[in-house]
């Protein structure tokens, strides 16, 4: 069957003057991103190729993995489960929080090997990410306590079951985000500043590893930033962190998400940077994850 495009791609959505917000408030919403998510992962839309970036406003452009199931991790999941040492296993074990995008990466990696994802999560299991995950086929467990206690207990002394790593950090996956980012340098050339949400980090590691942007600049979006990024931003003056004031579990404002789809509780929450630098005569890649 071929496939067909269901949301307008972001070359439709240009618009002139300074970069701003044009979101609605209705689309600033759980439901809203739930249906968004669902196009993506369970209609058939056709992905953004894996080397193509939008231009968005007069000097920012978007690498659009919100087009891909599972985003950024989406595009290598499936194929680094696929090798040792995880091929051997039947069932991929994760801890997350309701608004991690890596559950549905590992969802759709898991239908696609015929195998099985169990997450655990503290809560939030009716909210719009495990939704999907859970229709790609992942079973939810909530452990309010201490999930991360109970995934170690629900691995332990099984042959079948793998306990995943924070931020889906697997053998394999450093090496294919530099060689994902290297590649986009060579066709694309370098940027002034290159900008994406930081979660457990590993996105922008792999970054600053490449000639894809002189600067690296990273808004921490899930309650922290990570330890080995804070040592990274001290011993590489082109590497940037701040600290994002909304908890993770918050929805962006509507006023300050992006005139694009982007995950609400997630890259989302960095456009209000990314408008801010962008009022410099600066050229301005903003990687948006999912």
């Amino acid at each position: 069957m071929e496939k067909k495009e269901t949301t307008k791609s972001l070359s439709r959505r240009l618009y002139a003057g300074e970069c701003t917000s044009i979101l609605e408030s209705t689309r600033v919403s759980d439901k809203y991103e739930l249906n968004r998510l669902r196009q993506v992962c369970t209609l058939n839309v056709a992905a953004a190729p894996d080397d193509q970036i939008e231009k968005v406003c007069p000097n920012v452009w978007v690498l659009a993995d919100q087009t891909r199931c599972g985003g950024t991790k989406g595009r290598f999941l499936a194929n680094l489960l696929n090798q040792e040492p995880y091929k051997r296993y039947m069932e991929y074990v994760y801890v997350t929080e309701f608004p991690g995008g890596a559950q549905i990466a590992l969802a759709q990696a898991a239908l696609h090997l015929q195998k099985h994802a169990t997450l655990f999560l503290p809560s939030g299991a009716d909210k719009p990410n495990p939704t999907i995950a859970r229709e790609l086929g992942a079973t939810i467990k909530i452990e309010a306590d201490d999930p991360w206690k109970a995934a170690q207990l629900y691995v332990q002394g099984s042959q079948q079951r793998v306990l995943l790593p924070n931020g889906l950090a697997i053998q394999g996956m450093h090496e294919a985000l530099v060689e994902c980012a290297s590649k986009l340098a060579k066709k694309h050339g370098t940027f002034d500043q290159v900008w994406c949400a930081v979660g457990s980090g590993h996105l922008l590691r792999a970054l600053a590893e490449t000639d894809l942007g002189k600067e690296y600049h990273g808004v921490a979006v899930t309650g922290g930033i990570p330890e080995h990024i804070q040592k990274l931003s001290r011993i590489n003056e082109h590497v940037k962190v701040v600290q994002h004031p909304l908890k993770w579990t918050e929805l962006v404002q509507p006023n300050q998400a992006p005139p694009f789809d982007s995950a609400l509780y997630y890259d989302a929450k960095v456009w209000s940077a990314v408008v801010s630098a962008a009022r410099s005569p600066v050229r301005i890649l903003f990687w948006n994850v999912m």
